[in-house]
């Protein structure tokens, strides 16, 4: 009985106490008697492995130097309009061989739902890049002009508040049509382009408008080439005040500025006074940053080029160039985006620079120096 009390004893009885030197150690740094004969190579082991861990090694290192490489961003593009200005890409989905009418329709709903919805959210986001574009243009009196003029503004800075300008005025109505009919908008919108913001025009609207733009432009031109050559000629020297109705309407048209909604002369009048103007500012712009030549392509060069009054449809990017090297000819020869300049057709413009370099070579031939280019 008193040997199973013995073997019943706690091990950290009196029998396991500790050895001489540990017992007359301080009671902070005698070790608790649970530990007392555990192996010290279990200690070591863990004590070698943090300390191998937390302490640095003066041995060199094996592994090969890491290269840090710094993405630089690059500098914004001061010629080309940010693409939020632009529609986004829209892919409609293919109809599979499973699906029904009905599903198809809804998918293509819901992509164009979701098109819309960016385009808007794009609205938002360029009002916003613009406030303090707009706080220079009011502590300027409100004159892009003089941002020009001072060199304050670049042609992707106008035409980003130029863009944004348009799309917040169509904003309203046409996000009433999108709250109430939803994915059903697109049924809708193409028999109203003109409340449609530029960032939310599908590619089958565009190509419709600009058919329609061609449609009317062909009509119009008729009246006018009844006119001699010569006559004409001396008509797109004269300024805005001095053409008639008959030749303001045609000049509209040709720009696709015409109002259709009040189709008024002031209006019409007014429209090509601020779009000459607007043609003015984009052309120094333009060639201060590079050029056209440096024109992305795509639906920013279209863009440029409809904006002049030229021939878009069905042309492939280097017949755009072509056509805006022949405007900033004429332009130059002009003096200026003058509004008769659309009173000759491209052909005559053709014409008429073969005409000017004729006579700058017989200048030149005649005095034995290079002709003055008529500006």
């Amino acid at each position: 009985m008193a040997s199973a009390r013995l073997l019943l004893r706690p091990v950290y009885g009196p029998a396991c106490r500790l050895p001489f030197a540990a017992s007359r150690a301080p009671s902070s740094l005698r070790l608790h008697p649970r530990f007392a004969y555990t192996p010290i190579s279990r200690h070591l082991s863990t004590t070698k492995i943090l300390g191998s861990s937390l302490t640095p090694s003066n041995e060199p290192s094996t592994d090969p130097p890491t290269e840090t490489t710094e993405t630089v961003p690059s500098p914004p593009d001061p010629l080309n309009s940010p693409v939020t200005t632009l529609p986004g890409n829209l892919e409609l989905p293919d109809r599979s061989e499973s699906s029904s009418q009905f599903n198809h329709i809804f998918k293509i709903g819901k992509v164009y739902f979701s098109f819309f919805k960016d385009g808007m959210l794009n609205i938002f986001k360029n009002y916003k890049a613009t406030r303090q574009l707009q706080q220079r243009i009011d502590a300027s009196n409100g004159s892009i002009a003089e941002l020009v003029k001072e060199g304050a503004i670049n042609r992707s800075e106008y035409q980003h508040i130029i863009r944004t300008r348009h799309d917040i005025r169509r904003l309203p109505m046409f996000g009433v049509i999108f709250l109430i009919f939803g994915e059903m908008s697109p049924l809708l919108l193409p028999f109203v382009p003109s409340i449609v913001p530029g960032t939310c025009r599908i590619p089958r609207q565009l190509e419709r408008e600009r058919r329609t733009k061609k449609h009317r432009k062909d009509k119009s031109w008729p009246k006018i080439l009844a006119m001699p050559l010569e006559k004409r000629l001396k008509t797109s020297k004269k300024s805005l005040r001095e053409l008639t109705s008959q030749e303001v309407w045609h000049i509209a048209k040709v720009l696709g500025i015409e109002p259709r909604v009040l189709p008024l002369g002031s209006l019409a009048r007014k429209r090509v006074e601020r779009h000459t103007e607007y043609l003015e500012l984009d052309d120094i712009l333009m060639k201060r940053h590079g050029g056209h030549e440096q024109l992305d392509a795509g639906e920013e060069l279209l863009r440029a080029v409809e904006d002049r009054g030229m021939e878009v449809t069905g042309l492939e990017e280097h017949d755009l160039r072509e056509k805006m090297e022949l405007y900033q000819k004429i332009r130059v020869m002009e003096g200026g985006a003058k509004p008769g300049m659309w009173l000759l057709t491209e052909g005559e413009w053709h014409q008429l620079l073969d005409v000017d370099s004729e006579s700058r070579a017989k200048n030149a031939g005649s005095t034995g120096k290079p002709g003055a280019r008529r500006i």
